[in-house]
């Protein structure tokens, strides 16, 4: 399905006319296909996948909302998602970018900090997400250790280990997950909202 079929699902979706829309390609990611879908009423980010990554959209949009609540720093509006039996798709407010001078730098350090500052229930979140496209598990916990144990160390071992690397990784992982508790001893984190991966 291109881009040009999903305008009458959006035009459906969101009530704005789109047949006259222009689409245009955007670089910078390598999971997904990207583009700026412009009228004279609308400027969206529009990024697509194969429909059985659609739970990837859902959580991006829900963790995007959920950032935004905060108030702390300024995260693309979600327009909508979902998918068709073709693909998937996420619909954001375009924000056009410009490379980051050092007060620039500074603010979003600023804010992101912000962000990172009210405490959270317990660590994990309410649910799944991925890293790229890879399965992230978040099962909720009130321990860090544990949690970072559980959800990320032993998760991405198991990841491994499906997909053929063992032995020496796994004996090592596994020696890690053991003996994790002495490396953090002094180390009591509270749960905070976190950002993915910051692009340039």
């Amino acid at each position: 399905m291109s881009i040009q079929s999903l305008l009458p699902v959006l035009e459906q979706q969101t009530g704005q006319l789109l047949s006259a829309a222009k689409v245009s390609s955007v670089g910078g990611g390598c999971i997904n296909s990207a583009y700026r879908l412009q009228t004279n009423k609308v400027d969206w980010f529009v990024k697509t996948n194969s429909p059985s990554l659609g739970f990837m959209f859902e959580a991006e949009a829900q963790g995007l909302s959920e950032m935004a609540s905060l108030n702390a720093i300024t995260v693309p509006e979600v327009i909508c998602y979902g998918q068709t039996h073709l693909l998937a798709y996420l619909v954001l407010q375009y924000i056009p970018l410009r490379a980051i001078d050092r007060q620039a730098a500074g603010k979003m350090g600023e804010q992101l900090a912000a962000m990172h500052q009210p405490k959270q229930a317990c660590f994990g979140w309410v649910m799944d997400n991925t890293i790229g496209s890879t399965p992230q598990c978040n099962q909720r916990h009130s321990d860090w250790l544990e949690f970072w144990r559980d959800q990320r160390l032993l998760k991405q071992l198991e990841f491994a280990a499906s997909n053929g690397y063992g032995g020496k990784l796994q004996n090592r992982g596994e020696l890690l997950a053991e003996k994790l508790a002495a490396f953090f001893c002094d180390y009591q984190p509270f749960p905070s909202l976190l950002h993915g991966d910051l692009w340039g």
